[in-house]
């Protein structure tokens, strides 16, 4: 964390240059309230791809890829299964403190997921992750619509499990 910012650009260039480059932490999972974060954020910025190494759960590991920055999160686990329930749920939560939010998804509900959370976080950001660490590893970035569109290109978006991470923005009173 002392060096992370000033070493980002010569990182970035190494990068880009087809060099690897692991992140450690001697601490926990980097970039979960640990160093990594704005290494990760820079790597999607430039295209670069950004592969998790397994943790103790898919969170973790999600988390650690987003790009997000990840001081709090909050995990909320699998969505409910009907539409009512998840708006009522998602209605509920919306204010909550935390910028982040985890959710564990199916692939056969992935998409009418991402939809009924985009009418609810407008604007919002997402990193949803599908097959962690497995055949059909994929991450999707961008808004929540540019991540429907990609799933819908994907033909194989409906195996493998789902980590969806939202970064809520601002919401207005």
């Amino acid at each position: 964390k002392f060096n992370e910012s000033s070493k980002v650009k010569t990182l970035i260039e190494d990068l880009l240059k087809g060099k690897s480059i692991a992140v450690i932490s001697d601490a926990g999972t980097p970039c979960i309230s640990d160093p990594g974060f704005i290494l990760v954020k820079e790597a999607i910025k430039n295209n670069i791809e950004v592969i998790g190494i397994p943790g103790p759960s898919a969170v973790t590991t999600a988390i650690s890829i987003s790009g997000f920055e990840a001081l709090s999160f909050v995990f909320y686990g699998f969505l409910p299964k009907e539409k009512k329930d998840i708006i009522k749920f998602l209605e509920s939560i919306k204010k909550d403190y935390s910028k982040v939010l985890v959710f564990y998804e199916s692939p056969k509900r992935i998409i009418k997921s991402l939809e009924i959370i985009e009418d609810i976080f407008k604007s919002s950001s997402a990193c949803v992750c599908n097959d962690l660490t497995k055949k059909f590893e994929r991450i999707y970035r961008g808004s929540i619509t540019e991540v429907i569109v990609d799933l819908k290109e994907n033909e194989n978006y409906e195996k493998g499990e789902y980590t969806i991470i939202i970064e809520k923005k601002e919401l207005k009173e």
